[in-house]
């Protein structure tokens, strides 16, 4: 009964954590769009879309979501280094 009860809970967080992740990464796709709109940045802006598409992609495979995790980094620092 415990252990069904921490498994509820476990896959609960993990599915508010994607769709934080999610809006992390749709934040992020949004200002670097604006940035690229105000200052140039198109490629930039362009190819940070194109990871986060690739990142949300790879969430929803469960077995893949290591590989996931790894873009998700990426395009946070991405981000920042860039963009910021």
């Amino acid at each position: 009964m415990e252990e069904q009860c921490s498994r509820g809970r476990r896959e609960v967080f993990m599915a508010v954590l994607k769709k934080v992740m999610i809006g992390v990464v749709i934040a992020i796709v949004v200002y670097g769009l604006t940035m690229g709109a105000l200052y140039g940045y198109f490629m930039r802006a362009a190819s940070m879309l194109l990871v986060s598409g690739v990142a949300i992609v790879f969430l929803y495979w469960k077995w893949r979501l290591i590989v996931g995790w790894a873009f998700l980094i990426f395009v946070a620092w991405m981000g920042i280094t860039y963009l910021g």
